[in-house]
Formats: structure tokens, sequence, C-alpha cells
């Protein structure tokens, strides 16, 4: 067979979302599936694959073979190489061109059908701006013609019909960045899942299926609910109320729907969750021997076999078998576990809403009269401390982490479930990696600037970097949302900030994780300047990004197009200026820095200046006329910055003074 001829077999992955794309591919016989966050397409013969990927040159779909599948490999280096496949097939042209109108077709269908569940969701939800009615009118118009004369026409002129998808790809992309959009308000996620993920591969999770020799497990898991209330040891009449919610809780049709019974029965269980969980808690630290649904209770929110379903069900318990080493290492920690650690002293309690640490709660409390102990009695409380952090970081966070305001419930139901438990955990290992993937790209993430002194070697002040690493809380539950709890830890600046995961991620867990990274270079910035944070004399991230934002209209250096798509940007985002950077940092992250041009020059420069590439990536894009300013104006001024240091370093040298630690990892964060 032909080097550019490729069989896939039925569920064999040609391509996967932000793939770079190098080739085009035309099917030649068979079906593919063409998958997204918001849903799926199919197509067949005489389809192309990948194109709407070869504008920025970075794949937005995942493609996965429907049927067997052989397809005609093409090497391109951008959608302008078009025109020569189709002078290839040319018979083949009529039947490309109407494939494509037909993938915009099922697209807009599913625009339309998340636009109307968008209203529903939030009245005040409006239509992006950059959609003209009069495209959708197009497409809908050229859907009505008949097939012999779309046929003839297509046919007629092969450039005609390159310059059509060309333009049509164009329109894809801007669909596709808008249901990108829209799923995310909606929280769902119908992305290709594949059977394996090397996260799960890694794992020491042994065979994470169900099967009916795991039928005794159900045995141990039958009437969770009644093991855990009397391993709280509520009262009888708690507890009966408690068992009758659950009752009419399960027997509801809909348990996700938005009927003022079903609301109120979920509001009622997620009262009584919080007061158990405590009960639970506290008598777990002194038992050696938990029992699995004790665990499983703690850790990821499982409270009912009915309500989790039983392969859900057997699953969480394999999961809870490979033991607390799969959710934990020195930066990850389980609730439960961070809770322990909070209740013995070995971690400070997270801030509140109202952004009070517990010292300066206690003694409110106390000047309002509301806490009658002596201050260094109820600083030093360890049930106390447990109780501010339940009450603030665990119920607020829970909440937030689920993603979907009108529906929380805290306890795992198969209703909430959207992809397979093993495909959705969140491991320690697998936010690591992920975290490591986006600090090679961005290597100064999490270093901060600090003050050094060293008396002895007459160093009376010296600006140096240091790495602060976040401390990451998974939440038991099934979410689709990261929190930024707070960005450092009390005051201190040198402090490591607090981040937010559900231990069974529903969409993507790259995406949510990149957001909040975002977040918090939004947030440090903003801590680190105080109340300069927004005055564009003082140059930092936050003062020139919220200048652009304020005033990008009377901006010159904008395209009108650029100007309705950022104000476009601004309304889905409410007007939060945290948030639009996070969307634009996310971009940096997943497609400038492989050379994809989709920010405008002014984002670019910003995060270019302040979210700097490590030096590989740096070294590759300075020959792209669209990168080379911005990366030169960074390294000269890096270079200038590390001159000292290194002028420094010299001097120690000759005078045989040791080199504190603090000046050396300066000088290799400069070398990044």
């Amino acid at each position: 067979m032909e080097d550019n001829i490729i069989e896939l077999k039925q569920g064999e992955v040609l391509l996967r979302t932000n793939d770079e794309i190098k080739c085009l591919y035309l099917i030649l016989s068979g079906e593919a599936d063409i998958y997204s966050r918001y849903g799926r397409i199919s197509t067949s013969a005489g389809s192309i694959l990948g194109l709407s990927g070869s504008l920025y040159g970075l794949s937005l779909y995942n493609y996965v073979a429907k049927s067997d599948c052989i397809l005609r490999k093409f090497t391109v280096s951008g959608i302008s190489d078009l025109e020569k496949i189709l002078r290839e097939y040319p018979d083949m042209v009529p039947d490309i061109v109407i494939l494509n109108e037909h993938f915009i077709m099922e697209l807009i269908k599913l625009y339309l059908s998340m636009m109307i569940k968008c209203k529903r969701k939030d009245p005040s939800f409006t239509p992006d701006s950059r959609l003209n009615k009069w495209v959708l009118d197009k497409h809908n118009g050229i859907a009505s013609i008949p097939e012999d004369i779309k046929k003839a026409y297509f046919g007629a002129n092969i450039s005609n019909s390159a310059g059509i998808i060309i333009e049509n790809t164009e329109f894809i992309n801007l669909l596709h960045e808008i249901c990108l959009d829209m799923s995310e308000l909606l929280g769902i996620n119908n992305d290709y899942i594949p059977k394996q993920q090397n996260a799960a591969a890694r794992s020491p999770v042994p065979a994470l299926t169900f099967t009916k020799d795991d039928l005794f497990i159900l045995d141990e898991l039958k009437g969770s609910l009644d093991k855990i209330l009397d391993y709280s040891e509520i009262d009888d009449d708690t507890r009966a109320s408690v068992t009758d919610t659950f009752r009419r809780f399960k027997i509801c049709s809909d348990r996700l729907s938005s009927d003022e019974n079903i609301r109120l029965l979920r509001k009622q269980i997620t009262g009584f969750f919080y007061d158990i969980y405590y009960k639970v808690f506290i008598k777990s630290i002194n038992d050696d021997a938990i029992p699995s649904y004790i665990y499983m209770f703690l850790n990821f929110g499982y409270m009912d076999e009915e309500l989790a379903g039983e392969e859900v069900s057997v699953l969480l318990y394999k999961i809870y078998k490979a033991g607390d080493s799969l959710f934990n290492n020195d930066n990850i920690f389980t609730m439960y576990r961070w809770l322990k650690l909070v209740m013995s002293g070995e971690k400070n309690p997270s801030r509140n809403n109202f952004d009070q640490s517990y010292e300066e709660f206690i003694r409110q409390e106390i000047k309002n009269n509301s806490i009658d102990m002596p201050e260094e009695s109820a600083l030093n409380n360890c049930e106390m401390k447990l109780r501010f952090e339940i009450d603030n970081l665990f119920k607020s966070a829970n909440y937030m982490t689920y993603g979907r305001v009108s529906t929380f419930v805290p306890v795992i139901i198969k209703e909430n479930i959207m992809k397979n438990i093993p495909d959705a955990m969140l491991s320690a290992d697998s936010v690591t990696d992920i975290i490591t993937r986006i600090k090679e790209i961005d290597f100064s993430l999490f270093y901060r600037s600090i003050v050094y002194t060293n008396e002895e070697f007459g160093i009376s002040k010296l600006y140096v970097y240091e790495e602060y690493l976040p401390e990451i809380i998974l939440t038991p539950c099934i979410g689709s949302r990261g929190v930024l709890w707070q960005e450092i830890n009390g005051r201190k600046r040198n402090s490591s900030a607090r981040m937010l995961f559900p231990i069974f991620c529903n969409p993507v867990p790259e995406n949510i994780i990149l957001n909040v990274m975002g977040k918090y270079r939004w947030e440090i910035c903003r801590r680190i300047q105080g109340s300069y944070w927004n005055v564009a004399t003082e140059k930092s991230l936050t003062s020139e990004y919220y200048d652009y934002l304020l005033f990008y209209k009377k901006n010159k250096d904008l395209s009108e197009q650029q100007k309705e798509k950022l104000k476009s940007l601004l309304i889905n985002c409410r007007n939060n200026y945290s948030e639009v950077f996070a969307k634009d940092y996310e971009t940096w992250i997943n497609y400038e820095s492989r050379g994809a041009s989709k920010l405008n020059k002014i984002s670019r420069n910003i995060l270019a200046k302040y979210c700097p590439f490590n030096k590989d990536i740096r070294k590759v894009l300075r020959s792209n006329p669209i990168f080379t300013d911005c990366i030169d104006y960074y390294e000269r001024h890096m270079l200038n910055d590390r001159r000292k240091y290194d002028n420094l370093y010299k001097v120690m040298q000759t005078k045989n003074i040791p080199i504190p630690k603090e000046i050396e990892e300066t000088r290799a964060y400069y070398s990044k």
C-alpha cells in the first residue's frame, strides 16, 4: 500500500484536539466521528479531516474512525494548499464541498440547541455578536438547493470551490469558539474519551471495570446509607429525617429537575451531608480500621449504592482499595486529608468568604462577644479550626467545583456522571503531569520576587526569585470547575496559593486546571500590586491588561473585527476582567506557544512580557514576525536584569565566598 494511504480500524483515533496539523486526510471510504466538548458530528467518504484546524495549524477536534476507513494523506503547510488536493481528485470536488456544508449545518444545529439552553439557564444571556444572522441564512439557503444543482456548481470551477471551503473554515473556527464558550456556561462535555488514558495507566488502580465477579463488593456496600448513619451516631430524630429525605430523593424520576419539591430535597440533603460529615470525620480520626463505605463517603461524597449505581459503587470501592497515595502527595490533598492537617495544626485554616484569616475571625468574634473563651485558647482550639474550615472552605468549594449552581447536591448520584469514573478520576499524578506541562511552557508561573538579605556576605537588599508551588485540594464531588481559593497563605506573599478541583472531573481536566492558572496569574499580580493593581503608570500585568480592556474601543492597533470579538468576550465573561484574561491565558498556552496566531497584538505583547515562554519555545517562535518584537523586548530586559546577578556571582567567586542558593536559583531563573 502507498505511504500516503492510511487504514484506520473502527475506534482508532486519527487526530486529537490541539494536535499539530501537518497533514490533511481525505476519506476515500468509511465513516468518521468528529468530537468536541459540545457534541459529535459524523462524516463520510469525501470529507477532508483536519481542515478546520489548518487555519491556525492545530486540530480543533478529536477525529475517530466510526467504521473501518481508508484515507489519503496530504502533507500541507496550511490551508492555502487546499487547491492542490482538490486538483488531484477533481471528480470528488462537488462531494467535498457538499460534505463541508453538511458539517456546517450540523454545527449550526448544535449552536442553536446550546443557545436555547443558555437562555433557559441565564435569561440575560445574549448571542455572540460576531455571528451574523445572514451567514446562518446563507448556509441554510445552500442546504435547501437541490443536490444536482449543487454538484454542478461546485464542480464547475476548482479555484472557486477552494475559496468557498477556505471561507467556510474561517466560519467554522468562529462558530467552534462560540460553542466552546456556551458549553462551558452549560457545564457540558461530550468530547471523545479514550478507553484508556495515560494517567489511568500510570496509577496503581487494578482493573477499573465492573464484572459479575465483583458482586461480593456490592454485598459489602449494601445499605451504605444506614451504615454511614450508624457510624456517625446521630440522634434518632435526625436519622429519621435523613432516611426519609433520601427515600423520597431516590424515587424521583429526575433528580436534577428544577421542580421546587426536588430542589428542596437537594437542599435538605446538602444540609444533612455536612452535619454527618463532621460527625463521621471526628470519629474516623481515631479509627485505625476505617470501613470502605466511610472512606468513600469522606473522600468521594459516596453515601448510597442505589443513588450512585452499582457499577459506580464498585469502581469507587476499587479506587479506595488502591490506597491514599493515588490522590495525595506533598502538594496535593484529598479534602479528608486536608481537614486532618488543619485540625492537627500542620496547615493553617483557609481564609473565609470575607477574606478573613482564622485569627482575624476569632478576634472579631471575641470583640462581638460571640465567643466566650480566652483568645489564645480559641486560636489553638483544634475543633474550632476544623469547624471553621468546613463551614467556609469545604462547603463553598464543594459547591463551586461542582459547577452547576442550580442542581448542586454533594452526594454522588449517577445522573451527575458524564463519563467513566476511571476517566473522570483526577489523581495526584494526573494533576502533577498537567501542571508540569503548563510550567514547561510558562516557566515563571509560580515564581515570586522576594527581598533577600545576607549581612554576612554584605547583601543588604537584593530581589531574588523563588518558586512556591500551590497547595491543591480535591473536593469529594463530581464537578466541572476549578477554584482559586487564595493566591497566598494569610498575609505572607512568599507562600503557596490554594486551589481546589473536583476529585472526579467531567470536562477535560487540562481545561479547568489551565483556567485556574490564568486566574492565579491575575490574582497574584493584584495581591502584589495592592491598590496600584490597575494604575496605568505602575506597569504590571493587571494594570496593562486593565487599561487595554477599558479603552479597547479607542485602540488604533485593533481592527474592527478584533474589537467586535473582544466586545463579545467581555459580554460572555460578564465584564469580569479576570475571566477575560484567563481565557486569553488558555489561548496563550494552548495555541500561541505552538505558533498559532489567535490573540491580537496587544494581548500577545502583554502576555509575552509577563508570562514569557521558556527559551526553547522563544527560539522557535522568534522567526515568526508576529512574535519577533515581543520576544526581543523580553530578552533584552531579561539580559539587563541578569547582568547584576552575574556580576555579583563573579565577585563572590573571586573572594571565595560561598554562593547562596537564592542567588544560584535566581541566575537559573534568568537562564530559562
